[in-house]
């Protein structure tokens, strides 16, 4: 694959790739046509394929969400994504106002579109997508709530469209007639907004619609920070709209906290209902990951005491999504729900970066002429850590055949469409024999910004078992190649395993694991001082893409990666003994020479401090607060969480590199970080 090739027809052929192969066989990859298609199908033929659709695996109450699956996600979740990156992009850069009236995150109007295409006439398509993903736990309870919820949607449709005409016409002229009525329609809609939102979260039916929650949760919050941002202009009140503005924290921590609680909630219903099996209990947790977990994780973005309107901030999600391939019916006959979650799932770590997928083929002695995939090996690396680590799956005996498909630094894999070996159905089960071809879509972005498409691929060049099955991973959104959307996930590991199958007949089956992070990880941990627009921008790093963690006094697993709560948007970092420490490489792009404060958001059981040091440089230390943590295990909540100033470091040349680490100068107490923010000054 030739990356700087931007001609409409692109050539994969190891022969020719600068990468290199490490293939010692004599099959060779097969050539595909350059695509922005991302349903471009492999070229492969004199086969009998089928797409795996959610008819093949239905849940165990017989009902789907928008016919979703463990392989691709609602439309539904669809909908969160753009208004997911929609957020994002937001934050890097918000939208300058006309002169004199300021400058806005996201607005309702921004959001209005996407909830409600239709306009003010719209049939609420979206958000019966919403309701329909508490299917994921009960059709009933779902089809019970949706008359309800929507007629309150309609409501609200109408006051935020009433309010976003009265703002675009307050813009176009303010004097006091349209002063008056903008101020009118916006506290009708706030107080419409507050009255409407135990609609969503019915007692009893809290889980079910959740997703909807979520997103009439995000109007209400950027709702309320709209208004204050011209709270002296609309004669709102005291100060700069203070009833408005504790309105906005309020229902920061209560939506958070409320989402966090639920979601959790469904997870455990999932897990003690009875034949449940692991693709139903994963699909709950991918779908709700992000219609839930990753909208609330732009919440804190709103909060108007710690982010100045008229400053850019840089937003990332850690956290990741499981798709199970491939997904059939009864695939998971008499196997525990914990074994796929251990074999498929990884374990909790510092973010990683895949760099190459190794993948071995061996000859099925059960089917003569038959090749698939038995074991793949991925080349993992923690950010900005030159030292890379291997982890294997499936069978680690050694295979003579293999071939390497490397990701360079500038390359993530965001499309995977794969075809497998199967054997025809035996007692209501297909057994799968295995991978046989590979198309991996590779998204590869150049200094000067542009964005390209190519493939990556594999194939065993075998022919077909007695059919063949095939799969799209993730299920493609919109994906934009002329810059990045922040609305789709990079690959980040391919797992596998197999397993015996029920029956008369001894036999077994290969089950494979795609792990994918959102596209809104700083892979290299960039920090600027100012966004494209020269505004001065605020970059988050996340405390889990340290390259290192561990105890200087020990050297024992004492500082550890744990999950988060949720509205973190991924795990967290734990310290428990005193020299707890994690360090961090990050790169700096600097327009001009500038001082950044480092503040770090953290939480704590007791009184503290932690120590900075920067390149080896003598350890300052910062006093931290007790949070109100408990250290027996109960759940961390959004208001555990506080930010402390630290160390203030110079950037004086154009690209620099420094390591940061974050060290725990207190005894035997529990301190957990979620991220390092670089403020310029």
């Amino acid at each position: 694959m030739n990356p700087y090739n931007n001609e409409g027809y692109e050539i994969i052929d190891s022969n020719t790739s600068p990468y290199p192969s490490n293939r010692n066989n004599s099959y060779s990859n097969s050539r595909y046509p350059y695509a922005t298609n991302p349903n471009q199908p492999m070229q492969h033929t004199n086969y009998k394929d089928w797409v795996i659709t959610s008819q093949n695996s239905q849940p165990y109450n017989g009902c789907n969400p928008d016919n979703s699956s463990s392989l691709t996600w609602s439309s539904g979740a669809s909908t969160a994504l753009i208004v997911i990156g929609t957020i994002i992009l937001g934050s890097i850069a918000p939208v300058t106002l006309p002169v004199g009236i300021g400058t806005v995150l996201v607005s309702v109007g921004t959001l209005l579109p996407i909830l409600w295409p239709g306009g003010i006439t719209d049939t609420n398509s979206v958000w019966k997508n919403l309701i329909s993903q508490g299917n994921n736990i009960s059709c009933e309870s779902a089809s019970i709530i949706e008359s309800i919820v929507l007629t309150k949607v309609n409501e609200l449709r109408i006051y935020l469209h009433t309010y976003k005409t009265a703002l675009e016409n307050w813009k176009k002229e303010q004097n006091k007639n349209t002063t008056d009525e903008v101020a009118y329609q916006f506290r009708n809609a706030a107080s419409e907004m507050l009255g409407a939102m135990p609609t969503f979260s019915m007692p009893g039916y809290e889980v079910v619609s959740l997703s909807s929650y979520a997103q009439a949760a995000l109007l209400h919050i950027t709702l309320l920070h709209e208004g204050i941002q011209y709270a002296n202009k609309w004669y709102l009140g005291f100060n700069a709209g203070d009833l408005y503005r504790n309105q906005l924290m309020e229902a920061i921590r209560i939506y958070i906290n409320h989402c966090e609680k639920w979601y959790k909630e469904g997870l455990n219903q999932l897990l003690n209902t009875s034949n449940i099996r692991w693709e139903e209990y994963n699909n709950y947790r991918k779908e709700y990951t992000i219609s839930v977990l990753n909208v609330i994780s732009t919440f804190p973005r709103f909060d108007i005491n710690l982010y100045s309107p008229d400053v850019a901030v840089q937003l990332e999600f850690t956290q990741q999504l499981f798709t199970p391939s491939p997904e059939l019916k009864g695939i998971e006959s008499g196997n525990d729900i914990y074994y796929l979650e251990n074999m498929l799932i990884p374990p909790l770590d510092l973010v990683t970066i895949l760099r190459n997928i190794r993948f071995y083929t061996i000859l099925d002695k059960d089917a003569s002429g038959v090749y698939y995939l038995d074991s793949i090996e991925n080349t993992l690396q923690y950010t900005n850590n030159n030292n890379t680590n291997n982890k294997r799956y499936g069978n680690t005996g050694n295979q003579s055949l293999y071939e390497d498909n490397k990701i360079d630094t500038n390359q993530t894999i965001y499309f995977c469409d794969s075809i497998y070996h199967a054997t025809q159905d035996m007692y209501g089960i297909r057994a799968i024999r295995g991978i046989k071809s590979m198309d991996m879509k590779v998204k590869t972005k150049f200094p000067n910004g542009t964005i390209s498409s190519s493939y990556l691929t594999y194939n065993s060049d075998s022919r077909s078992r007695d059919s063949t099955i095939r799969t799209y991973l993730p299920f493609p959104t919109n994906v934009q190649l002329t810059s990045l959307a922040y609305n789709d996930y990079i690959l980040s590991r391919i797992t596998m395993t197999n397993f015996p199958l029920p029956g008369p007949f001894s036999s077994y089956t290969y089950m494979y694991g795609f792990i994918w992070t959102h596209s809104s990880v700083n892979l290299t941990n960039q920090i600027s001082n100012k966004n494209k627009d020269g505004r001065k921008i605020i970059t988050q790093i996340s405390a889990v893409k340290a390259n290192k963690i561990g105890n200087y006094n020990n050297g024992e697993n004492t500082a550890s990666v744990i999950k988060g709560p949720g509205h973190t948007g991924g795990n967290l970092i734990k310290f428990t003994k005193f020299q707890d420490y994690i360090r961090l490489n990050c790169e700096f792009i600097n327009t001009e020479s500038t001082r950044y404060l480092l503040r770090i958001r953290y939480a704590s059981s007791n009184t503290g401090s932690i120590g900075i040091s920067i390149n080896n440089t003598t350890t300052q230390e910062f006093n931290i607060e007790n949070t109100q943590i408990n250290r027996q295990g109960e759940p961390l909540i959004y208001q555990n969480f506080k930010y402390v100033n630290t160390i203030t470091y110079s950037s004086n040349t154009p690209t620099e590199y420094i390591d940061i680490e974050v060290i725990n100068r207190t005894q035997s107490e529990t301190i957990i970080l979620d991220k390092i923010e670089f403020i310029p000054q």
